[in-house]
C-alpha cells in the first residue's frame, strides 16, 4: 500500500507539472487505465520543476502515463509557439456518459475551459489528479486491509482528495504540498 501511494502521489504528479512547466501541457485523459504501474530496479526518478531537482526515491514502482490523444500542449516555434490539442467541443458523446467520476470530470474541464479547448488551463491536471487519488480509495483492490499501515495511508489519500482540489496547477500541488 504505501508504495502505491507514494506512486500515485508523486509519479504522476511530478510527471504532469515537468510538463506542465515545460510544454503547458494537460493531459485531459488520465483515467486509470492511462496510468501504468510497473516494477523497477531504479532507486530513484529526478523531476526538475521551477528550478528545482526533486529526487523521488522509487521504492520499486514506476509509474507512467499513456494515451496522448486527449491531450494539449504548447510548442515552441521560432515565430512564436503554437498548441496542440483536440476540440472536445465537436465530441458531445464524451459528456453525455454517466456512471462513473472519469464523466464527471471531463464535463468539469469543459465548464474550466469554456469549451475552448485550445487555451492552456493546468487546473484540469488537478483535476485528474483528484480522480486518480479518488480511485485509489474506492476502486483499488488492496490485501491486508485491516492493517495500521493500510488505514494510515487510506487515510493520507482521502487527506489529499479533501486538498488538491485547492491548487490550480500540477506545478502548485508538487512545489507546495506538505505532503510530498
Amino acid at each position: 500500500m504505501s508504495d502505491m501511494y507514494k506512486k500515485g502521489k508523486e509519479d504522476v504528479a511530478f510527471g504532469l507539472a515537468v510538463a506542465e512547466e515545460a510544454y503547458q501541457f494537460e493531459h485531459r485523459d488520465l483515467h486509470w487505465g492511462n496510468v501504468l504501474i510497473s516494477p523497477t530496479d531504479q532507486k530513484y526518478a529526478t523531476f526538475v520543476v521551477r528550478g528545482r531537482v526533486h529526487r523521488v526515491r522509487r521504492r520499486g514502482v514506476a509509474a507512467a502515463l499513456i494515451d496522448y490523444s486527449l491531450s494539449r500542449a504548447s510548442l515552441r516555434l521560432p515565430g512564436g509557439s503554437a498548441a496542440l490539442y483536440n476540440d472536445l467541443a465537436a465530441d458531445d458523446s464524451l459528456f453525455d456518459a454517466v456512471g462513473d467520476y472519469q464523466f464527471e470530470v471531463y464535463r468539469l474541464m469543459r465548464d474550466k475551459l469554456g469549451n475552448d479547448w485550445k487555451n492552456f488551463e493546468p487546473y484540469t491536471n488537478i483535476l485528474w489528479l483528484h480522480y486518480t487519488v479518488d480511485k485509489m480509495i474506492t476502486s483499488l483492490r488492496y490485501t491486508r486491509t485491516n492493517t495500521k499501515i493500510h488505514k494510515h495511508y487510506i487515510s493520507k489519500l482521502k487527506d489529499i482528495k479533501n486538498r488538491i482540489l485547492d491548487y490550480g496547477s500540477a506545478v502548485q500541488y508538487v512545489l507546495t504540498d506538505n505532503e510530498l
